[in-house]
């Protein structure tokens, strides 16, 4: 019996690996400088320590665009936080 259950869980987990996934690529080109992000991206939230959130700026020549996501609190970007 034990080995008929492992056998049926082997079965549904390489089910389950086999699923198509879809990635989304999310980048920050279409908001401005300074934007704080939150919940803009549906399905996505963001989140930071506390007394801090996540902030848009402007840096080109970095990425593949201008745009990337940094910590900052009280209107200042200073990149040192989780985010």
């Amino acid at each position: 019996m034990q080995k008929v259950g492992m056998r049926f869980l082997l079965v549904v987990l390489l089910a389950i690996a086999a699923l198509p996934s879809k990635a989304t690529l999310i980048d920050f080109e279409g908001l401005a400088n300074g934007s704080v992000v939150t919940n803009q991206f549906a399905g996505v939230t963001f989140s930071s320590n506390g007394g801090f959130v996540n902030l848009v700026t402007a840096q080109p020549g970095i990425g593949f665009g201008s745009n990337f996501l940094c910590t900052g609190a009280g209107g200042g970007i200073n990149c040192t936080q989780e985010t």
